[in-house]
C-alpha cells in the first residue's frame, strides 16, 4: 500500500477572527426548469455587524430502551445584519417595493425576492470569504429619533438563509487551500453550483 497523500495547506490557519467587510449581494433568478442564475454581486457599504443562528430539527428514535438513533437536520440559518444605511435599489428589490419615479411604494401584495449574500471576516493570518447563495430578507424595522451628539440611525435586516435547491448548498467559504485565483475572484460572481463529492 502506498503512502497516504496529504494536501499541504497554502495558508496558515487563523488563531482568531474579527471584523466584517466586503459585504456584497446579488439577485437570484430561477428558471421554469429549475436552473438558478445570479447577477454580478454589488458591494454594500456601511456594514456594522452580521450574525448567523443555525436552524435545525433534532431527530431522536427510541428502541431497545435507548436513544437508538440521534441526528440533527440542517435547515440553514436565520440571521441579522446591521448597516448605517442601504441603497434604494437593494431595499426595493429584496422587499418587492415598486419604484414609481417620484415615489417608491410598498403594497400589501409586495413579495420578497431572494438574494445571494457575500461577506468577509478578517483573521490574524488571512481573511475568510463567505457566500450564502439563497437568502430572503425580511422587511426592516423603521424609526428615527431626535439628534443627540453622534447618534445615527441604523438599518437592521433579519434574514433566512436556506439550502439552494440545485445542490443543497447553504453556505460556502474560502479555506487554507483556496487558490489565489479563486480567492481574488470570490466577489466577482456567485458559484452556480458546487461539485458533489
Amino acid at each position: 500500500m502506498g503512502a497516504e497523500q496529504t494536501q499541504t495547506p497554502t495558508k496558515i490557519e487563523n488563531t482568531i477572527t474579527f471584523g466584517l467587510e466586503n459585504v456584497h449581494w446579488g439577485k437570484v433568478t430561477k428558471s421554469p426548469t429549475g436552473t438558478i442564475t445570479y447577477t454580478k454581486p454589488e458591494k454594500m457599504a456601511g456594514a456594522v455587524d452580521l450574525e448567523l443562528n443555525p436552524v435545525s430539527t433534532e431527530i431522536k428514535l427510541k428502541a431497545d430502551n435507548i436513544d437508538y438513533y440521534v441526528s440533527e437536520s440542517n435547515e440553514g440559518y436565520t440571521g441579522k445584519m446591521t448597516f448605517y444605511n442601504v441603497t434604494e435599489s437593494f431595499s426595493e428589490y429584496v422587499n418587492g417595493l415598486e419604484n414609481k419615479g417620484d415615489l417608491t411604494v410598498e403594497k400589501s401584495t409586495s413579495q420578497s425576492n431572494p438574494i445571494a449574500l457575500l461577506f468577509q471576516m478578517e483573521g490574524d493570518k488571512h481573511a475568510t470569504r463567505f457566500c450564502l447563495p439563497q437568502v430572503v430578507v425580511k422587511r426592516p424595522k423603521f424609526g428615527t429619533k431626535t439628534k443627540n451628539g453622534a447618534d445615527v440611525n441604523t438599518v437592521e435586516l433579519e434574514f433566512t438563509a436556506s439550502p439552494r435547491s440545485t445542490d443543497k448548498a447553504i453556505r460556502y467559504k474560502t479555506n487554507v487551500n483556496t487558490s489565489d485565483e479563486v480567492y481574488n475572484k470570490f466577489f466577482d460572481e456567485v458559484k452556480q453550483a458546487l461539485r458533489r463529492s
